[in-house]
This record gives structure tokens, sequence and C-alpha cells, in this order.
């Protein structure tokens, strides 16, 4: 196992619930995708600084690297 999983959640700030994959990339659960959805992909990608195809497969549950999810997670939860 990854040792920055044995050292416990990504980030102790964030609630959100994700799936965490062998490979160190992270899919977002049904009410994160709804939460985007709700707010706009193009609004999420401008405000979290990530590009609005990257926040697109987030929304579409694909998988992406812990930090790209972090920064929509982030922007997520100041903007709930």
């Amino acid at each position: 196992m990854r040792r920055k999983l044995e050292q416990g959640p990504i980030d102790h700030e964030l609630n959100y619930k994700c799936r965490v994959y062998s490979n160190g990339r992270i899919s977002a659960d049904a009410e994160t995708k709804n939460k985007i959805s709700a707010i706009g992909i193009r609004k999420v990608a401008r405000e979290s600084g990530l590009d609005r195809k990257t926040v697109r497969f987030i929304a579409s549950g694909g998988t992406v690297k812990t930090n790209k999810f972090q920064n929509v997670a982030r922007y997520l939860q100041t903007h709930a």
C-alpha cells in the first residue's frame, strides 16, 4: 500500500467522499458530480483553475490525479 494512504485522509479539511485507486487516481462520488453539474462545468473550471475538459471528466465519473480533485473539492466546499 502506498505510504500516503497509510498516513490517513488526503486532506483533513475536506469532507468529500471519493474512491481512491491503487494507481493514485481518484474518482468523485455522486454528490460531488451533482454539485458540479448544478453549479456549471464552466464556472467550476474557471474558478478552480482547472481546464474545462478536466472538470467535465470528473463530473462524468473519470479518474484524475489527487491534486486536481482537491482543487475542485476545495472550490465546492467554499462555494457550497
